[in-house]
């Protein structure tokens, strides 16, 4: 039998070559693996301080509305589900209310209402990317006397937005560059048989990965904040 003899890379340049290059290739590997733990690392991170942050959100209107007695009248907050940096405040007939085929806010409840969320946003608009009012509307067919100022469901829906909006900027100061409306009418119901939940506003408020604040004394206090007030069972 010939015996085969472990060639010496040293003694084979082109054996050394493909030694090289595979000795590159692993570090190469070692280093990406790293880095992708890293990345990883800063995205459960970051993933932690939106959802501490939404937390907050969500526990200052709450208390907000109960210092004023104003329970009932609670908006539903929730994360969307197909995107956790987008967080709603839904705020249907019960929450405020706009008289048929009207864009005003006609009672002092409504904006009372809108003032006590919009303070909370406010105090926290340095946090958010963007927020965007929605304006939706019900099936109702308009009367002709509605139709001369708002010939369908979608200018009602987009004036109803508008008003919000203007409600943010003009009266509590909210930067109008991180501000939009849009009007989406009837088509987006929450239950096609509740003509109550789907005549309804919703503040739609975009987070984002990877922004400076994720990092900053603010957002730092909130989670530590949210933290504590899970430990006290809040």
């Amino acid at each position: 039998m010939r015996l085969l003899l472990k060639k010496d890379p040293e003694a084979d340049p082109a054996l050394g070559r493909v030694f090289n290059e595979i000795i590159a290739a692993i570090i190469f590997l070692m280093i990406l693996l790293i880095f992708i733990q890293q990345l990883r690392f800063i995205q459960i991170f970051e993933r932690r301080r939106i959802q501490s942050l939404q937390e907050y959100v969500k526990i200052e209107i709450e208390d907000s509305f109960k210092k004023e007695g104003l329970e009932k009248n609670l908006p539903s907050i929730i994360v969307d589900e197909n995107s956790p940096l987008i967080q709603k405040i839904l705020m249907t007939e019960n929450v405020l209310t706009f008289k048929t085929g009207n864009v005003n806010l006609e009672q002092n409840i409504d904006q009372k209402i809108l003032e006590l969320v919009g303070k909370i946003l406010l105090e926290n608009e340095p946090i958010f990317e963007a927020v965007k009012v929605e304006g939706h509307a019900d099936t109702i067919p308009l009367g002709l006397a509605i139709q001369n100022k708002y010939p369908t469901n979608w200018e009602l829906s987009s004036g109803r937005a508008i008003t919000v909006v203007r409600f943010l900027v003009e009266h509590l100061g909210f930067n109008p560059v991180k501000l939009s409306s849009v009007g989406f009418s009837s088509y987006h119901p929450i239950d096609p048989e509740r003509l109550d939940l789907n005549r309804r506003i919703e503040f739609v408020i975009q987070y984002s990965y990877g922004e400076d604040y994720m990092y900053s004394d603010r957002a730092d206090k909130i989670y530590k904040e949210v933290k504590q007030m899970k430990n006290s069972g809040h």
